[in-house]
């Protein structure tokens, strides 16, 4: 309270003193006291009379040591950590004080030190952790001898193990009884002996068994064997068993086999008997009959045999007997295989597909092919195609033939891909010769109709012309996710042997029609006429070239030809 009482006052004198009444003077609070703690242990708690002992300090937070040495030389000691000698053979205590500003703490160890005298055999001496106990239970025997022994040789009569050189060693005894214990200990100068005779008692308690059991399986199927296995303890001499519903419905058996021929719930129980008593153990409801599992016979159905490429398709398992997995496979479908019970499938090209499915449960397995069951048919869409002309003296100013300007009849095929009717880099045939010298349809049309008649073509398509002034011209085709691609080609007129073409314009692309695109004309020369200019006369190329695209004057600007001279629209319906 002093101490309080003097840091308020100071608090006060200090705020007092301040000119600044804004800027209060801080204060350190008082620091907390921090008492000591004692603790000490020793190099050795056993010597003989005459030798002696360091003591170690383990204290904390100390400045002073005031020790205290019973039976010690010196008896008492301010060292931090003091040697002490012991004259005469006893059990010594130990006190150790350590002392600080703020106060003090103290250790005692009794009996800590002990002292012998020199060249004496032992005392025999022991204990034993219980004397009454009944058969099997082990007992603990503790060694409890002065002067140092080295060895001990114990006799258990009874008892197992019926001798031991352990110092502490465990035994336990199978027969009820009375036994003695001997304990001999040694060391250098001789033995003792102890001999603690009737000193254990061992009694036979009863023991009755406890019943318990288990069950191989514990839910079958109407007609299956169960093997019941008896788990009782205590040693069980007899046995009787009851099975409700089973077959049989009780047995005497100390591990029975039963069958159960009707579905249903059922209750066990198992008397277990000793010559020390019995005892019952029931479990109620604990078996399941349930009714035989049969394999599926498998069947499904789909919510459309006949589709539009890119639809889908519901299946549902039609399949009895309760299967409990499905493996279906899906030719030409998305996904191609599938594990849910009913799934959906989309199929995304055309062609005519089979399903299977395979259904299973605990019982086996059964398989349902449909060949040929889904029809899916190609997509088809009608395009408006129209042929622009951006050929104009503003454009294309160099040798322009004002007035005469014209395209030739746009013709070509709907086609599948790999078909075609010229190629740059290949010669011209008849109809591509025709076609850009003269503007003729014919007989460019007789060599795309056999393309047509052999499967690789839809059609042949003729687009219209454009006459001098003429804009545009459009027409209507139709076209197929199988013949999804169009080429064209029309006369530039006039001029030698030049037109212009698209090539392979696909329509169809990831499982949809385009909805619109524009596409320009590339300019060619069909290698067969060597005229100059729009109106050069004619002047057959001997022999004729590959066909190549033009970059040259007049249309050209020596790499290419900017603008491009023409474009075709497809814009579907």
């Amino acid at each position: 309270m002093k101490k309080t009482i003097s840091y308020l006052l100071v608090c006060v004198f200090v705020m007092a003193c301040s000119s600044d009444s804004e800027s209060p003077l801080n204060v350190e609070p008082p620091e907390l006291p921090v008492l000591p703690s004692a603790a000490f242990s020793a190099n050795a708690t056993m010597v003989e009379s005459g030798e002696s002992v360091r003591f170690r300090n383990a204290s904390e937070n100390a400045r002073t040591y005031e020790w205290t040495f019973e039976g010690g030389d010196p008896g008492t000691s301010t060292g931090e950590e003091p040697e002490v000698a012991y004259a005469n053979a006893g059990n010594y205590s130990v006190t150790l004080k350590a002392n600080n500003a703020d106060g003090s703490a103290t250790e005692a160890k009794a009996a800590y030190i002990t002292v012998i005298d020199p060249g004496m055999p032992p005392v025999a001496a022991f204990s034993a952790s219980a004397t009454q106990v009944e058969t099997g239970v082990a007992i603990n025997f503790t060694d409890e001898s002065t002067n140092m022994p080295t060895a001990w040789a114990w006799e258990f009569p009874g008892g197992d193990p019926a001798t031991s050189t352990e110092q502490n060693p465990s035994v336990s005894y199978a027969s009820e009884g009375t036994y003695s214990v001997t304990l001999t200990p040694t060391n250098a100068e001789g033995e003792g002996m102890e001999t603690k005779t009737d000193y254990i008692t061992v009694a036979d308690i009863p023991t009755p068994p406890v019943a318990a059991f288990s069950a191989s399986e514990t839910t079958v199927e109407a007609g299956t064997s169960i093997d019941f296995t008896d788990e009782t303890t205590n040693g069980p001499t007899s046995w009787t068993w009851i099975f409700e519903g089973g077959d049989p419905t009780m047995s005497t058996d100390q591990n029975p086999s039963v069958s159960y021929p009707t579905p249903g719930t059922y209750t066990v129980s198992l008397t277990a008997t000793n010559a020390d008593g019995e005892d019952l153990a029931a479990k109620t409801d604990y078996i399941t009959v349930t009714v035989p599992v049969v394999a599926p016979e498998t069947d499904f159905s789909a919510d459309a045999t006949t589709i539009t490429s890119g639809q889908d398709i519901a299946f549902t398992d039609a399949s009895t007997n309760s299967p409990a997995a499905w493996e279906w496979t899906f030719d030409g479908g998305s996904p191609g295989t599938s594990t849910e019970q009913n799934p959906t499938v989309r199929y995304n090209n055309f062609g005519t597909y089979e399903v299977e499915l395979t259904a299973t449960n605990s019982a086996g397995g059964d398989t349902e092919t449909k060949t040929g069951y889904i029809t899916v048919n190609q997509q088809t869409a009608t395009y408006t195609v129209t042929f622009r002309t951006n050929w104009t003296a503003v454009n294309h100013p160099t040798d322009f033939p004002t007035g005469s300007d014209h395209f030739s009849q746009a013709i070509g095929m709907v086609h599948k891909p790999g078909a075609s009717f010229f190629k740059s880099g290949e010669l011209a045939s008849t109809g591509i010769k025709d076609m850009a010298e003269r503007g003729r349809n014919s007989p460019l049309s007789d060599e795309i109709q056999p393309i047509v008649t052999a499967g690789d073509a839809l059609s042949f398509i003729n687009v219209g012309g454009l006459a001098t002034g003429s804009v545009e011209v459009s027409t209507t085709i139709q076209v197929t996710e199988e013949f999804s691609l169009v080429t064209l080609v029309s006369m530039i007129a006039p001029s030698p042997d030049w037109f212009v073409a698209v090539e392979d314009v696909g329509l169809f692309d990831n499982g949809n029609f385009i909805g619109s695109m524009m596409v320009g004309g590339v300019s060619y020369d069909a290698g067969t006429d060597s005229g100059p200019s729009f109106k050069s006369a004619n002047d057959p190329t001997v022999p004729a070239v590959p066909i190549f695209e033009i970059t040259e004057a007049p249309l050209g600007s020596g790499t290419e030809v900017d603008p491009l001279i023409a474009y075709f629209t497809f814009v579907k319906n």
